[in-house]
Order: structure tokens, then sequence, then C-alpha cells
């Protein structure tokens, strides 16, 4: 993506990921980053404000994996 970071760094994978592999890893990151499961844990607010740009950032780089790949 030529406007912000690798979507396939951010989400943690190589480009030569399979598509199910980009969808595993954006599920796992979902797990561990919604700001709703942060805050069942008992997150701080800090953390809970991180884990939410976290996931914008995760968003955004499936979103753009998920466009090129055509998922």
């Amino acid at each position: 993506v030529e406007n912000g970071p690798d979507p396939y760094h951010s989400l943690g994978i190589l480009p030569n990921a399979s598509d199910e592999q980009v969808r595993a890893a954006y599920k796992k990151l979902v797990r561990e980053n919604h700001p709703d499961r942060l805050l069942a844990n008992g997150v701080p607010k800090e953390l809970l404000e991180l884990g939410t740009a976290r996931m914008a950032t995760i968003n955004v780089a499936y979103g753009a994996i998920s466009k090129t790949r055509g998922l």
C-alpha cells in the first residue's frame, strides 16, 4: 500500500501467505485486540485506546489485502 504500512506486515504474515492464512491471521488479531474483549478482561483505559487503534490498523490491512485478492 503506497499510503501506509504494509498490510501484510500489519497482519504479521508474508505476502505469499495463502488466503486461508490471511483470514486466520486476521481472526487471531481481532480476537487479541478487539476493544470489547479487552474491556471484558479489565484492561486499563490507556491500553483499551491502543487496542482500538490497533483494530483500526488490522481492519485497514485486511481490507486492503481482501480487495487485492478478491476475498
